[in-house]
């Protein structure tokens, strides 16, 4: 069963609103929470760079980012919504990845707990306890923050089209800023977690290259392109220095 868009993104909405008035924290992740921060404008742009459209399934399933200490509660909310859980996941994962699937409608649920880690961590939760303290998921709602939007996909080492347009699109639709705003990218909090993994650094600056790249062989407005490449040269700006 394909689910449009416009009604992914309202499933999506009540179930995060659905956990928050039970007290348990989800933020959309990857192309849904891309698709929530995009305006009007910036959904044409996902359009005519055929990220959306021509009978292209833009969402296969919906990634969340939760807290791993609110585990027994989020598995008894999915279930109460019709979910199943997926077994053996979190085993392979250290506890740290859950995945729901909705049979019914035919799209799964991938809880990504305190941290996405696959070619390079981003982390969304720290314990004080145990060193650097943080909690990125009282930053935005209902997504995460811009910034850890921009590291999830930048952090991907064989990066594809798909991934490059979301960048773009991203970049189109929000200034870049040297710390935390409302519905801006905080290079500084990309710069902090780049200086502390060099390898994240020299992969994210390869992908916005490419990022780039991709661009420059597009047909979209020019006055597009010049914004693009002028966010993303603010934001490389920020982080070299």
């Amino acid at each position: 069963m394909d689910i449009l868009e416009e009604e992914f993104v309202r499933i999506a909405n009540d179930l995060i609103d659905a956990a928050q008035d039970k007290g348990i924290t989800l933020r959309a992740m990857g192309a849904v929470a891309v698709y929530m921060h995009s305006s009007p404008e910036a959904r044409e742009l996902l359009t005519s760079l055929e990220r959306l459209g021509k009978d292209k399934k833009a969402f296969t399933d919906l990634d969340v980012a939760g807290y791993s200490s609110q585990i027994k509660q989020i598995r008894k909310f999915f279930i109460s919504h019709g979910f199943e859980k997926e077994r053996g996941i979190s085993t392979l994962t250290t506890g740290r990845r859950e995945v729901f699937i909705d049979k019914t409608r035919g799209f799964a649920v991938d809880i990504f707990l305190d941290k996405l880690s696959y070619c390079h961590e981003v982390p969304f939760y720290k314990n004080p306890r145990f060193g650097e303290k943080l909690d990125r998921l009282k930053i935005d709602y209902p997504t995460i923050s811009l910034a850890d939007l921009m590291l999830e996909k930048l952090q991907i080492i064989e990066i594809n089209k798909k991934d490059l347009v979301d960048i773009n699109v991203l970049l189109f639709g929000h200034e870049i800023s040297d710390h935390e705003e409302k519905d801006k990218i905080n290079a500084a909090y990309i710069k902090h977690r780049w200086d502390k993994d060099k390898g994240f650094y020299k992969d994210g600056m390869m992908n916005l290259e490419k990022t780039r790249q991709y661009l420059d062989i597009t047909d979209i407005d020019k006055n597009y392109k010049d914004l693009i490449n002028e966010r993303r040269n603010k934001l490389i700006e920020i982080v070299k220095n």
